[in-house]
């Protein structure tokens, strides 16, 4: 008998190598199932069987890059942000526009995503994301080629000469497994209506590809990733850290056949407060009536502050819900 999925992906290096590092808080996937998942991605023997019986074409190249983008975070052993619900929703409704790539980016991490946050083009579930940044992500793809190394390191160096060296790659489970893979640069505005990526998708799907909403549902995750790392950068009251629980006597619990101690969850927003004003504080129009309740989104900006106003300082300004008064 053939073992499970889950037995094969247990075998992986990328799950040997990350399993148990983590203990998700309440409300968030377990960290050693989201890891399980892309373990058995980047399993490279599988990648190459892969690469070799069916060849690198629509419908492998979500699954083999999603692969190599595990390996990448296996071996750099990439960390992972937790990310507390009410900020979700406030990054959910912050654009990110084309502008420079921020000088801190960690070259692999997760993001974990609160139950019923993030869904795909046709429903399901997404709680977890996997970043690589592309200069980090080439030398292990290329690596994986079968090619003479003297090729490689020149595909490498070329590659790199490019303006992507900075790009984001993301790839994400869906709870019906399937597997999602995007490509971003910070070039690139997350407005849906503005995103010039292109769009990548099975010509096999069971389903007709509305494409309006595939392209919206990538530029919500890239806005996911890009606020992510600009409060990184920039917002360094929004990130703390939930300790790891012990119990009575002081120590960490280990849970049965756990290889490790679970190492502090990295938490963004953990003491974050939704900005909504009511009816009250938002002016009238002027021929009449009352401004329905939405949200003003957010946005990030460069404004002047210090003495003389001459220091330049990166700044969130935070959505707001407008006219909570009135939402019944």
């Amino acid at each position: 008998m053939h073992p499970s999925w889950q037995e094969a992906a247990k075998q992986s290096l990328i799950y040997k190598k990350l399993s148990d590092k983590y203990r998700s808080p309440r409300g968030y996937t377990p960290w050693n199932d989201m890891v399980q998942k892309f373990g058995l991605a980047g399993d490279p023997h599988h990648l190459r069987r892969l690469a070799n019986t069916l060849g690198i074409n629509e419908d492998t190249s979500n699954i083999i890059q999603c692969g190599v983008g595990a390996v990448c975070a296996a071996m750099l052993d990439a960390p992972a942000i937790y990310v507390d619900g009410a900020l979700m929703e406030a990054l959910l409704y912050t654009e990110v526009s084309a502008m420079e790539p921020p000088k801190l980016v960690l070259p692999s991490f997760f993001i974990c995503i609160p139950f019923n946050t993030l869904f795909d083009d046709e429903g399901a579930a997404i709680t977890g994301l996997l970043v690589v940044v592309h200069k980090t992500y080439l030398p292990f793809a290329i690596g994986m080629a079968d090619m003479p190394d003297d090729r490689k390191f020149k595909a490498v160096e070329q590659e790199l000469s490019d303006e992507n060296a900075n790009n984001l790659h993301v790839f994400a489970y869906t709870s019906k497994n399937a597997v999602i893979s995007v490509t971003h640069g910070w070039d690139v505005s997350t407005v849906a209506a503005e995103d010039t990526s292109p769009i990548m998708y099975s010509p096999l799907l069971d389903h007709p590809l509305d494409e309006e909403v595939f392209k919206d549902v990538s530029s919500t995750i890239m806005r996911i990733v890009k606020n992510v790392i600009l409060i990184y950068n920039y917002q360094k009251d929004c990130v703390g850290e939930l300790p790891v629980k012990v119990n009575g006597s002081g120590f960490v619990k280990r849970k049965k056949h756990n290889k490790r101690d679970p190492l502090p969850v990295t938490l963004l927003g953990k003491n974050f407060i939704l900005r909504k004003e009511s009816a009250r504080t938002h002016p009238r129009p002027t021929q009449g009536g009352t401004v329905r309740p939405h949200w003003r989104k957010g946005h990030w900006h460069t404004v002047l502050t210090g003495v003389g106003r001459k220091e330049r300082k990166f700044r969130w300004f935070q959505p707001v819900y407008v006219n909570l008064a009135l939402d019944t």
